[in-house]
C-alpha cells in the first residue's frame, strides 16, 4: 500500500536506483505515476508492503518500505527491480548505474568508481566532498546522506595525513 514518504518510520527499509543522466521533470512524472501505481499493489508473499518512494536531487529514485508492518522478501525486492528496469527502458535511463556521484560545490558530479584515488590526489574529491553512496539501509540514513568522502572506508586512506608534530 502506497503512503507518503514522509509517513514512513526512520526505521523503513531503503533501496537506491541512481540514474545515468539528470531525470526531467517529465522523468519524474512518469516514475512518480508508475511508482506509485506498484508501491499501491506492492506485497510479499500476498501481504501487503507499506511503501513509497522519492526522487532526490534528479538523479536517485529511492523506494522505501516499512518492514514493521511486513517484510519485503526476495520475490517482492525481485519486483521493485522490474520496475527500475522497465521504467529504466521506458525513459532511455539506467537506474543501475554505479559511477561515483559526488557534489562539488553545488554541482553534481560523476566518476569512474576506480579512479577515485586520482581525483582525490588532483583534490578534485576534497576529505569534505560529499560523496553519493549507495550503503543506505534504513530512511534514518537518508538524513546524513550523501556522506564526506573521508567517512568512507574504501576511500579515506587516499587521503593524506597531516603531521601534527611540527
Amino acid at each position: 500500500m502506497h503512503v507518503l514518504f514522509n509517513e514512513l518510520p526512520d526505521s523503513a527499509r531503503v533501496w537506491i536506483y541512481q540514474a545515468n543522466r539528470f531525470l526531467t521533470e517529465n522523468d519524474s512524472e512518469v516514475i512518480s505515476d508508475y511508482l506509485t501505481k506498484s508501491t499501491n499493489q506492492w506485497a510479499a508473499h500476498g501481504a501487503p508492503l507499506k511503501a513509497s518512494f522519492k526522487v532526490i536531487e534528479k538523479r536517485f529514485v529511492i523506494i522505501a518500505a516499512d518492514e514493521s508492518h511486513n517484510v519485503a522478501s526476495g520475490c517482492s525486492i525481485d519486483a521493485s527491480t522490474r520496475w527500475l528496469k522497465e521504467l529504466g527502458n521506458h525513459l532511455s535511463v539506467d537506474f543501475f548505474n554505479r559511477a561515483l556521484i559526488y557534489k562539488n560545490e553545488s554541482d553534481l558530479k560523476e566518476a569512474n568508481p576506480f579512479g577515485v584515488k586520482k581525483l582525490i590526489e588532483n583534490e578534485e574529491i576534497l576529505p569534505s566532498t560529499f560523496l553519493y553512496t549507495q550503503q543506505v539501509a534504513h530512511l534514518a540514513a537518508l538524513e546524513n546522506w550523501p556522506v564526506p568522502a573521508e567517512s568512507v572506508i574504501q576511500y579515506k586512506r587516499f587521503f593524506k595525513k597531516e603531521n601534527t608534530n611540527a
